[in-house]
């Protein structure tokens, strides 16, 4: 019941997050626009969550944060237009990052996501510590990193986020092992520190481009 009303609201969250961040990116864009482009952009994120939560997980049902995120970042690629791919990235590094903070605490309710022990805090809080982290790091950026070349939203988001679930992959046992202590959701994770870097690659060739 606690998870439900979490995941609730934090779809609620992110979607008046995204709502604001493509508003300022276009002021002329329509909710229903926006609300299409959120339930496709959740839908992809679904789909990724599940073909990832089978693959890397070798879970019948459930659902992968790793996931969404890939499905989400390829879904953006295809369809941003007519918004920056990048820029939509940034809107959505921006709206998500506090949502998947607080549906950590869903996790936690339900009592999912756990893995072997955390020596701390219970790994779904632990996790959702490193979010609100990265959440202050990804607002902060305009005050305190944007003379930064490292420094975009999403880059901010992937990286990080990719940093904290390698190390949080060491703590659950559900991933399919790989080689000794290392998993198939290492290797994902390793994989969204990639495609931040790329991002900032792309980032700096379209700012060098217009300039």
């Amino acid at each position: 019941m606690i998870y439900n009303f979490l995941f609730a609201l934090s779809l609620v969250l992110g979607f008046s997050l995204f709502a604001r961040e493509l508003l300022r990116l276009d002021s002329t864009l329509s909710l229903q626009r926006i609300g299409s482009i959120f339930i496709r952009l959740l839908l992809s994120g679904l789909i990724g969550a599940t073909i990832i939560s089978h693959m890397v997980y070798g879970l019948p049902s459930g659902l992968s944060v790793l996931g969404s995120i890939y499905g989400a970042f390829f879904f953006l690629f295809f369809f941003s237009k007519p918004l920056s791919y990048i820029e939509t990235l940034n809107a959505s590094a921006r709206a998500f990052a506090p949502a998947l903070c607080l549906g950590k605490w869903g996790c936690y309710f339900a009592g999912c996501c756990t893995g072997a022990r955390c020596p701390v805090l219970p790994l779904q809080l632990a996790e959702s510590l490193g979010l609100l982290l990265l959440c202050v790091l990804i607002y902060a950026r305009p005050f305190f990193l944007k003379k930064l070349r490292f420094a975009q939203p999403a880059t901010i988001g992937l990286v990080g986020y990719g940093l904290l679930r390698f190390a949080a992959e060491f703590y659950r046992d559900e991933a399919i092992p790989l080689f000794r202590h290392f998993s198939a959701g290492h290797a994902m994770a390793i994989g969204l520190i990639f495609l931040g870097v790329f991002l900032d690659f792309l980032a700096t060739k379209d700012h060098n481009a217009k300039s």
